[in-house]
């Protein structure tokens, strides 16, 4: 027997057809200074990342990199530095685009777990 759709607003999208959360980690609301930097070009971005996570990040970017785009990232809050490899997995133009955290140095990843 399915469900009864009474209590469902006509323009929800029921639970089956949802896009399932691709993230594995946990991610958390934070403001912070970044530089990517594509590794193919050398071409430098500025920008604000708003969330942060285990995993990856989001940088707010009016021009975001392609899907694929590999680059070195720098997290720049305070006077703290965190820095490593990363892969552009989500881009929309005029938003941002999301990075998932390929490698970073061992002293790096002890910064970023403090």
């Amino acid at each position: 027997m399915s469900p009864s759709n009474e209590n469902v607003p006509k323009n929800s999208i029921p639970v089956e057809f949802q896009a399932p959360e691709h993230r594995v980690n946990l991610r958390f609301p934070i403001a912070a200074s970044v530089v990517v930097t594509e590794n193919k070009s050398g071409m430098k971005m500025d920008g604000r990342i708003s969330d942060l996570g285990l995993g990856g990040c989001y940088v707010d970017a009016m021009n975001p990199l392609p899907v694929g785009t590999d680059a070195q990232i720098q997290i720049i809050r305070g006077c703290e530095r965190f820095e490593a490899q990363a892969k552009v997995v989500y881009s929309q133009s005029g938003m941002g685009m999301g990075l998932a955290f390929v490698s970073a140095q061992p002293e790096q990843v002890q910064l970023f777990q403090r």
